[in-house]
């Protein structure tokens, strides 16, 4: 479909969202689905997914067939519940993971066990499952978490899952665009599904902690992995280059070789950098609490 006049697009299906930037009138687009109202039509602009308005667009006859969706829609694997294996694993072993890998400099977003992620490369995931009673009675867990976690009046026979999430490789930006994971930091999340299957309860991602060396090694087979299984070979960061990666997205933290960097409770504030990478213009602002301007919706010329 193509532009009809410069438009805005936005990051969902109204003029109460962020702009995401704009388009000349005549540019190409590849819309995918319409808006529940069939007023807008989602397209890809960037590495990002996007929102224009129909009556912006110069042909929008083609755009009939597409299906209409709801804000929550999800496309196939944006969404899903995995298990990697029960407790934990012995340091000198490899973990049970699930590798996950975004194609090259195009930011994915993804629901895993009931938490919402952006990444923008490649993540290992690795969960233990228990009931509700087990976590909340967990010191470590109830100290991370707090009252995210404990306290819930849950259906008996609730059970959880803690999802450990590991950058191997990029970033990955959390809790409503407000959190960032670093390359070589692993930071966790739990959500709880009562006997329905039904997600009773989700946290925020939090308890940042920085890996060591050691730590890293135990996810080196992904480095082994053949070429006709990843989209993209994967080295593992060294301490240098997440002391790097820290200092960019986290100007005011001290990392050191000899002890954890951002180990705090709940994943730190992002900067602007946290949330686009420098290459990026196209990625939207932090929300804020006042709306972009509604209207008009059209860019105007020159």
């Amino acid at each position: 479909v193509k532009a009809d006049v410069n438009a805005k697009i936005r990051s969902g299906a109204g003029t109460t969202y962020n702009t995401l930037g704009a388009v000349p009138g005549g540019t190409l687009l590849q819309a995918d689905a319409l808006s529940s109202d069939g007023q807008w039509a989602r397209i890809g602009f960037g590495e990002r997914v996007g929102w224009v308005y129909l009556d912006l667009l110069a042909d929008t006859t083609a755009l009939a067939t597409l299906p209409q969706i709801g804000e929550q829609a999800r496309t196939p694997m944006q969404a899903f519940y995995f298990t990697t294996g029960i407790g934990d694993v012995a340091c000198a072993d490899a973990p049970d993971m699930l590798l996950v890998q975004g194609p090259k400099g195009v930011r994915v977003n993804l629901n895993v066990n009931g938490a919402d992620i952006e990444i923008g490369s490649t993540i290992a995931l690795i969960n233990q499952t228990a009931d509700y009673t087990a976590f909340e009675s967990d010191a470590a867990l109830s100290q991370t978490f707090s009252t995210t976690l404990t306290g819930k009046n849950l259906p008996e026979g609730t059970q959880c899952e803690k999802t450990s999430m590991v950058m191997l490789e990029g970033e990955a930006v959390l809790n409503d665009y407000v959190s960032a994971l670093p390359i070589g930091h692993k930071i966790d999340s739990v959500a709880c599904r009562d006997s329905a299957g039904v997600t009773v309860l989700t946290t925020p991602w939090r308890g940042l902690e920085r890996l060591t060396q050691a730590e890293l090694e135990q996810f080196a087979v992904v480095e082994q992995l053949p070429a006709n299984v990843l989209s993209y070979a994967v080295t593992l960061p060294s301490d240098t280059q997440i002391d790097s990666e820290v200092r960019r997205l986290f100007p005011n933290a001290q990392p050191t070789q000899s002890e954890p960097a951002l180990t705090t409770d709940e994943a730190p504030i992002a900067t602007d950098e946290a949330v686009a990478t420098q290459s990026n213009p196209d990625t939207p602002p932090q929300p804020t609490s006042v709306p972009p301007e509604g209207t008009p919706e059209a860019v105007p010329q020159g």
